[in-house]
């Protein structure tokens, strides 16, 4: 029988878990040719989506390049495999992700900061967060903020509104 653990989860990712850092970086060595086909954009946003488990730098390095792809999706599929990183150090790239033109990448970089808990960049995000026009962008910054100030949330909040210029909403 399978194992129990591996349902649902795409048989790439199995792959970059088992396999180790072999099937990593030969997943890694197609990700150049991938983008360059835009036909092959649903195997590339496979690819990206395989190798977020893994904390390698080599991982991260193309991660952090694939940010600047002028297609959306993958844009969107770097951040979230950024966030699934749980590494810390892809904070300051993603928060600029926050404002990105697009709604769906604000989202997604929203929802990459909550497994990367921005611990000492809540300024950034409260920040990010008087200008957010998107209520969906704006609840998950605020889930965002709530895990990482925990009891002290409600206090940056009001803290936050009180001053001149602040959040009048």
């Amino acid at each position: 029988g399978g194992m129990p653990w591996m349902e649902g989860v795409p048989v790439l990712t199995i792959g970059t878990v088992v396999g180790g850092r072999d099937v990593t970086l030969q997943l890694l060595s197609r990700i150049d040719g991938l983008r360059q086909d835009p036909a092959r954009e649903w195997e590339l946003l496979v690819a990206i989506q395989a190798l977020s488990p893994g904390r390698q730098p080599e991982v991260q390095a193309k991660l952090l390049t694939l940010l600047e792809d002028e297609r959306t999706q993958v844009r969107i599929a770097a951040l979230t495999a950024l966030g699934l990183s749980g590494d810390p150090a892809m904070l300051d790239p993603v928060i600029a992700h926050l404002d990105a033109g697009n709604v769906m990448e604000r989202q997604a970089a929203a929802d990459a900061l909550l497994p990367l808990r921005p611990v000492g960049k809540t300024k950034a995000v409260l920040a990010r967060l008087e200008t957010e026009t998107d209520s969906g962008v704006r609840g998950q910054l605020y889930v965002v903020l709530a895990d990482v100030l925990g009891d002290g949330a409600l206090e940056a909040f009001v803290s936050h509104w009180k001053r001149p210029g602040g959040l009048e909403r």
